[in-house]
């Protein structure tokens, strides 16, 4: 369990002893639940992370905000323990101090790519779509100097949609939903043990 305290607009992420200690107090107060919710959305966040960096998605993971897992955030303000499915990013970032975007969409339908064409391609390509020959080497598109450059539509280009619905939202919340009545007896049985 990776444990967040959130008191405001800072963040802390608990790693090491300090970690197992605050896990440890989080099942003490919440009867369980937070243990079964951990379980229970485990299975989302990896079928999430698979699908998300599947063949169709997102090609490759940068920083922190690309790691999918399940994060329990503790609010001292609101005394709030929180868990769900998503980054561990604990930055904020403009006036708001709103989270670091952790999350992308896919390519939408007119994302374009250049590709190296024979001279013969480059003229028979429409005209809006020739970008000129290469003047150097360049390994990340990947282009030789010389090659003869057209913008194609990359295969890659989906419908645009945001991911977080489709892998970790309505998953989430389906899987959520079927442990009602366990999370319920959960939390009745804590409550139960603090009031008696």
């Amino acid at each position: 369990m990776s444990v967040t305290r959130r008191d405001g607009n800072a963040a802390v992420v608990v790693l090491g002893d300090l970690d197992a200690w605050a896990a440890q107090a989080i099942r003490d107060a919440t009867g369980g639940a937070v243990d079964l919710l951990t379980a229970t959305l485990q299975p989302v966040a990896d079928t999430a992370s698979a699908g998300w960096y599947g063949p169709g998605n997102v090609q490759r993971v940068t920083g922190q905000s690309g790691r999918i897992e399940v994060v329990s955030t503790v609010d001292l303000i609101k005394g709030v323990v929180r868990v769900s499915v998503g980054s561990t990013d604990t930055r904020v970032a403009g006036k708001k101090r709103a989270p670091v975007a952790a999350f992308v969409h896919r390519p939408y339908a007119a994302t374009t790519q250049l590709k190296a064409v024979t001279r013969e391609q480059f003229f028979a390509a429409p005209p809006s779509t020739r970008v000129g020959v290469a003047k150097k080497d360049n390994d990340v598109i990947p282009l030789k100097k010389g090659d003869w450059i057209i913008r194609v539509v990359t295969p890659l280009a989906s419908d645009g949609k945001t991911l977080l619905p489709i892998y970790v939202n309505r998953p989430g919340k389906a899987a959520v939903q079927g442990k009602l009545t366990e999370l319920g007896a959960a939390m009745a049985s804590n409550m139960g043990r603090k009031n008696g």
